[in-house]
């Protein structure tokens, strides 16, 4: 049996805080609150109300004991919001106030209960064993799956079981930070630094190997030391292979590191990816992971509206049951005063805040919440204006703007609070952080940093800011922007899927914008969530059709241009072909040109086949007849 126990206030018609008592009798608020206890295993879960004052007001304090599956029942009403709607219907429709629960205990518990996933499911577990560990492996997975978590065991299995040195491969500094504190919290002293000497690392900007340190709390990579141009790797791990293979310089460097008896164990989801078509090394064995443990029910059903994969993605399901909170976005007009929109995006980058304090008061944010932008230029001209709101609002708060990297290499508890050691302030060419001296145990970091840097790291909650397109618009001239298209997609899939319990948007308001486009996934606050209507709403192909319009229009120009008739599958298939040449780093031009050449070859290779076959079956046939069979 579980104890919890958690206070359920009240708020009068204008949003303001109020007295439930001088409202409604005692009797009838217990009333709601029980009407809205979960029924689990055909009980209901049973709730022990009293009365208790905060700031000259009543709350109602609720305890409940129960089993832990009907604890994880109450938890998830709760967090969903299902449990507030549940009191308010049974108060009426013509209820003067409304009564919440306050939802931080189940936050932090649900929070331990993710991060507490130590072991292997027995979905992991079964794909893992499907990984030949003869030969190369190539998983792949939704976010949210568990990719690293599957691979990292990998690791410490290869690192404690032979002698062979681990080669971990990302394109971020934070994602390696993170592999190396995750190793680093399973092993101790002296054992720790014996196994970080196996343990190699290779990210931005790949010019030269790196190993993991231990300094005190933290974990730091640095150069290593000996001469590896002939060391032979057991395993190489290329984590987000999806961006590292798409860039052929980057492809040829992690490469360079695998020798004749090295296994390769690549990790990717096509949706975090601008396309289908990278180029991967030959003879890998896939194995697929379709089992999300670390989102909420919402998240994966908000995920899909930008998640390629076609009606396959509709298999992914989650691992638990939670629902989660409703995904909440702030969208607003661009005063003509803020041309740079800096301003703007900060007012509502501190709504949201709010949002995230109101909905779970006094929970600590302290490596908590993420705030994911979409490039350099936004980040750093972004940074000081919204560290001086913060300053501003909240000045009895300690917030502070701190980058993955070093949110990441933390090797104490996940979510708890750290100081920074000074011996990791140190910095070389393979660091980029903020100066943290001086922080202490109060401050919260609020990990501030482009979804680039966010790759394959995950965070309690997720504010995703400016990260909105308009499809198909045009810049530098008129040239087409499907690459922007692309990118824009896949920065907020990989955003939304950043979040275990709660994401929120904030964007300026743009006319034919993805989120317009995607507003019909109804993730609402005012009605109970049916997990899969929304994702069968999500539209599987919606997302897929809309990336390849535009590049289907180009073909089709050119291709009339050249008297080529392309319509169905055809103009499908060569668009498909277009799009991999442009992966590829071709030219739009080129890319068309060469693949309909290539077309126009195969036509003619076909008519000429068929024109032979028909004078095998009939030498006199009417060339009309050969006409219809082409």
């Amino acid at each position: 049996m579980q104890t919890l126990e958690f206070s359920v206030s009240a708020r009068d018609l204008g949003g303001n805080a109020c007295d439930p008592l001088e409202r409604f009798r005692f009797e009838c608020l217990t009333s709601a609150l029980r009407s809205a206890a979960p029924v689990v295993d055909g009980q209901i879960v049973p709730l022990e109300v009293r009365t208790s004052e905060r700031q000259g007001k009543s709350v109602l304090v609720v305890r409940a004991e129960a089993s832990v599956k009907a604890m994880l029942g109450l938890r998830d009403n709760v967090l969903s919001g299902e449990f507030d709607l549940a009191m308010a219907k049974k108060l009426g429709k013509d209820a003067p106030l409304s009564l919440i629960a306050n939802r931080t205990n189940f936050a932090e518990e649900y929070e331990q209960s993710v991060l507490g996933l130590d072991d292997l499911t027995a979905h992991q577990s079964e794909k893992l064993q499907e990984c030949d560990i003869r030969g190369d492996v190539h998983l792949k997975a939704p976010a949210g799956a568990g990719k690293t978590f599957v691979a990292l065991h990998h690791v410490l299995d290869v690192l404690s079981r032979s002698s062979g040195v681990v080669l971990f491969v990302s394109r971020s500094l934070a994602l390696s930070n993170f592999a190396a504190s995750w190793i680093g919290k399973r092993v101790q002293d002296p054992e720790r630094r014996l196994t970080f000497e196996r343990l190699h690392f290779l990210s931005e900007p790949f010019d030269g190997v790196l190993r993991a340190v231990a300094t005190g709390r933290r974990v730091c990579l640095r150069p290593v030391d000996l001469e590896t141009s002939h060391l032979s790797y057991a395993l190489v791990v290329v984590d987000e292979a999806h961006h590292v293979y798409s860039d052929p310089a980057i492809r040829a460097q992690v490469e360079a590191h695998v020798a004749s008896t090295t296994q390769r164990f690549l990790l990717s989801d096509i949706s975090q990816s601008l396309g289908r078509d990278i180029a991967y090394p030959e003879k890998l064995n896939e194995v697929e992971l379709s089992e999300v443990v670390r989102c909420s029910k919402r998240i994966v059903a908000g995920a899909m509206a930008f998640q390629l994969g076609g009606e396959e993605k509709l298999l992914t399901r989650c691992h638990h049951e939670s629902t989660g909170p409703p995904l909440k976005s702030f969208l607003f007009d661009v005063p003509v005063s803020d041309p740079d929109c800096f301003g703007a995006y900060a007012e509502h980058t501190l709504r949201a805040l709010d949002h995230v304090l109101e909905t779970f008061p006094g929970l600590h944010l302290h490596n908590r919440l993420a705030i994911a932008v979409p490039n350099a230029a936004f980040l750093e001209g972004f940074r000081e204006v919204l560290s001086h709101a913060l300053c501003e609002r909240f000045n009895h708060r300690r917030f502070r703007l701190v980058d993955a990297a070093t949110a990441s290499a933390d090797l104490g508890a996940a979510s708890g609070k750290q100081c920074a050691d000074k011996d990791f302030l140190h910095k070389d060419q393979h660091h980029r952080s903020v100066d943290v001296e001086g922080w202490d145990d109060d401050d919260e970091w609020l990990v501030y940093d482009t979804i680039r840097e966010f790759d394959g790291l995950e965070r309690l909650m997720v504010i995703c800011v400016g990260l909105d397109s308009v499809i198909g618009a045009k810049v530098d001239g008129g040239e087409n922007t499907n690459a922007v298209e692309l990118e824009t997609r896949s920065m907020l899939y990989r955003a939304v899927t950043r979040a275990h319990l709660l994401v929120l948007v904030v964007n300026e308001f743009l006319r034919g914008g993805w989120l317009e486009f995607l507003g019909s996934v109804r993730l609402r606050d005012d009605e109970t969530f049916d997990s899969s209507a929304e994702l069968q709403r999500s539209e599987a192909t919606a997302v897929e059709e809309v990336v390849m319009t535009e590049l289907s229009n180009d073909v089709l120009s050119v291709a009339k241009v050249e008297n080529l008739d392309l319509e169905g599958q055809a103009l499908n298939i060569i668009t498909s072909r277009v799009a991999a040449l442009r992966e590829q780093g071709r030219e739009l031009d080129d890319a068309i040109h060469l693949t309909l050449k290539k077309w126009r070859f195969s036509l003619e290779q076909s008519v000429s086949a068929l024109r032979k076959a028909a004078n095998k079956l009939s030498p006199a046939a009417d060339e009309d007849e050969v006409r219809a069979c082409q």
